[in-house]
């Protein structure tokens, strides 16, 4: 489903946000950047992106440091 909606709407970057490690593996085998959200209810390894709280993730796509 992933990459499908990544090729459906031609996405150049997309980021998967998600908080398990099932979301970490769907976004890689789409071939998709995962984001952390270390507010949910799991935990990845390594993921690309890491947000403590929902602030942190919307400021990160706003294109601000927090």
């Amino acid at each position: 489903m992933i990459k499908g909606i990544s090729d459906q709407y031609s996405l150049k970057q997309p980021i998967y946000i998600g908080d398990t490690h099932w979301d970490q593996q769907a976004s890689h085998t789409a071939g998709v950047d995962y984001a952390q959200v270390n507010y949910g209810f799991g935990q990845a390894s390594n993921p690309e992106l890491s947000f403590l709280n929902f602030t942190q993730l919307v400021s990160w796509f706003q294109g601000k440091a927090v």
